[in-house]
């Protein structure tokens, strides 16, 4: 009689021990996946961001080999323009890398701003689709 006992208790923990190996198991595959797909879209964007500094580099060739060939009248309008092109490709680079420096605090700053302008169009009743709640 103690002897199934035993049994029954020895396989009841085999098999919890078996169940707390496969979460185990599921969990590191899912933070597998998660960080497979971080990668890959860290990549697109570094991708994407080559290809816009690529056109924008082509562009700035393009504008110094025009100073090099055209006669001095139109060089000072050339270098104008290059130089506008230059600083707002420094804006432009600045503000790519504010968004992307942001901290998890700054995001979940904003992310409890949106939910609290929801929250608030909800109780004024200015969204469209939750006229239906007040009766209206």
């Amino acid at each position: 009689m103690i002897d199934l006992h035993q049994q029954r208790t020895n396989s009841h923990d085999s098999y919890c021990d078996c169940l707390a190996l496969e979460q185990r198991q599921e969990k590191k595959r899912a933070k597998e996946i998660q960080e497979r797909l971080r990668k890959e879209e860290s990549q697109r964007k570094a991708k994407k961001i080559k290809s816009q500094l690529g056109k924008r580099n082509m562009f700035f060739l393009l504008m110094q080999l025009a100073v090099k060939v055209l006669p001095l009248s139109s060089k000072g309008i050339i270098l104008t323009i290059m130089n506008k092109f230059a600083t707002n490709e420094k804006k432009l680079l600045k503000k790519q890398h504010e968004k992307t420096a942001r901290g998890p605090e700054e995001i979940k700053r904003e992310r409890k701003a949106i939910v609290g302008k929801k929250l608030k169009q909800v109780e004024t009743g200015d969204m469209v689709n939750l006229h239906f709640l007040k009766g209206e």
